[in-house]
C-alpha cells in the first residue's frame, strides 16, 4: 500500500513538473507531499506561470532525486495522511470480511460433518455407607463378650467360641428371647448352658429374671429341643437320630429312653411315626410299667 501511494505522488510531481501544488492569486500553494498550506517570502521568487503551467522561480530547479529526499523526510507524514482518509482502514477491513466469511463458510462444512453428540446428565454415585452400630448392640457385644469368657472358665473350654459363637449371639441380638423356652431354641444354647447362664443372658437382653429357671423339669426342656430339632426336618424321625443330633448340636447326654417318653407321650399327635417305631415305643411303655 505504501508503494502504492508513493508512486501516485511521483506521478502527481511528474505531471506538474515543478513545484507540487498549484499557487493561488496570494502566490501561496499547499504542498502535496505534506498537505501544509504555506507562502513564499520574496515576491520576486514567484513568476506568474507560462501557458504550460509552469512556475519559475527558485523551484524551477527542482528535480525527481530533490523531491525523493523530501519525500522520505515526510513519509511518515504521508502514511498518517492516508491512514486518516481511511484508504488503509477500508482495505484492512476488506480483508478481514473476506477471510470472516471464508471461515464462516468452512464451519458450516465442518459442523456438518461432526457428529451429533448427546449429553447424558453425570450421576454421582455415592457408595453405601455402613450402618453405625447402635450404643445399645455395642454394650450388648461388651456384654456377651464378657459372658462367653465365664461361660469358658466354667465349663473349661479350650475357646471361648465354643462357649458362644458369633452366630448365637447375633440369633440372641435379633430374636430376643423373653424366657427360657425361647433360649432353647436358639442355636448354640443347650441345656446346661441355660440352666447355668439363663439368667444372665436374659439380663443382658433386658429380660427379667426367672426365680423358676432351675425348677424346670428335664422332659419339658427335652420337649422344646426335640420341637426345635423336628422342625429343621423334612422327614419321620427316629429317637435314635434325635438322640444323635440333639447331643451333638446342643452339647447334652440325653439317653434314648427320656426322647422315647417325650416323643410317645408329648409329641405322638405332632411327628409322623411309622408303623414299626409306634410299636416300639408301645413296647417300651409296657416295659417302663
Amino acid at each position: 500500500i505504501c508503494f502504492i501511494s508513493l508512486i501516485f505522488v511521483h506521478l502527481s510531481f511528474i505531471n506538474t513538473k515543478a513545484h507540487p501544488g498549484n499557487t493561488d492569486s496570494l502566490g501561496c500553494h499547499t504542498q502535496v507531499s505534506t498537505g501544509y498550506y504555506h507562502c513564499h517570502n520574496e515576491p520576486d521568487d514567484i513568476s506568474t506561470s507560462n501557458e504550460t503551467g509552469n512556475l519559475t522561480g527558485e523551484y524551477d530547479n527542482w528535480t525527481p532525486n530533490n523531491y525523493s529526499t523530501n519525500l522520505n523526510n515526510s513519509s511518515s507524514d504521508l502514511i498518517g495522511n492516508i491512514i486518516c482518509s481511511g484508504f488503509l482502514l477500508l482495505i484492512s477491513i476488506g480483508i478481514i470480511s473476506s477471510i470472516y466469511s471464508w471461515l464462516k463458510d468452512q464451519t458450516r462444512t465442518t459442523e456438518s460433518k461432526k457428529p451429533i453428540r448427546t449429553h447424558k446428565p453425570i450421576v454421582i454415585q455415592n457408595k453405601p455407607q455402613k450402618a453405625e452400630m447402635s450404643r445399645e448392640k455395642k454394650k450388648y457385644l461388651n456384654a456377651m463378650c464378657v459372658l462367653r469368657k465365664d461361660i469358658q472358665t466354667h465349663f473349661k473350654m479350650r475357646h471361648d467360641y465354643y462357649a458362644l459363637s458369633d452366630k448365637t449371639i447375633e440369633e440372641l441380638w435379633n430374636k430376643k428371647p423373653q424366657n427360657t423356652k425361647e433360649l432353647l431354641l436358639i442355636s448354640g444354647l443347650g441345656n446346661k448352658k441355660v440352666s447355668e447362664f439363663g439368667n444372665k443372658i436374659l439380663l443382658i437382653l433386658g429380660v427379667d429374671q426367672e426365680p423358676e429357671i432351675s425348677k424346670l423339669t428335664k422332659s419339658h426342656k427335652l420337649q422344646e429341643l426335640i420341637l426345635n430339632e423336628i422342625k429343621g426336618s423334612t422327614k419321620s424321625l427316629k429317637a435314635r437320630e434325635i438322640k444323635v443330633a440333639i447331643n451333638k448340636k446342643y452339647n447334652t447326654n440325653y439317653k434314648r429312653k427320656d426322647i422315647n417318653r417325650v416323643l410317645y407321650s408329648k409329641l405322638k399327635d405332632k411327628v409322623k411315626i411309622d408303623s414299626k417305631y409306634r410299636w416300639r415305643l408301645k413296647i417300651h411303655k409296657k416295659r417302663a410299667k
